[in-house]
């Protein structure tokens, strides 16, 4: 699992998320997927979506594409703070900032 193999041992200095570790910014696209896939497949399913869709969203390339995936966004140390509210939750949150989804199925 992509969480006990690199997000929790990269981000276990700061006890923080793995997006915390990246320059930040705005995503593009909110990512819903399915937890038991594996972990290169959906790589490859993200990098053929910004190949195709880079353009649609006013990026200069697929590179520059910023995904939202609950694993590296939210905190992995200790309780997940889910937010006192379905409305402060980190998924609505995200989902307030950017309405593109993308949801990645086997």
């Amino acid at each position: 699992d992509i969480v006990k193999a690199i997000v929790k041992p990269r981000t276990a200095w700061c006890k923080s998320s793995y997006a915390d570790l990246l320059p930040a910014g705005p995503i593009d696209v909110f990512v819903s997927h399915n937890w038991a896939e594996e972990f290169p497949d959906f790589v490859k399913t993200l990098t053929a979506y910004a190949s195709e869709n880079y353009h649609h969203l006013s990026k200069g390339d697929a590179e520059s594409v910023k995904f939202w995936v609950c694993s590296l966004v939210v905190c992995q140390h200790g309780s997940i703070d889910i937010g006192s509210t379905i409305q402060d939750s980190p998924f609505a949150l995200a989902l307030k900032e950017r309405p593109r989804v993308l949801c990645a199925v086997d």
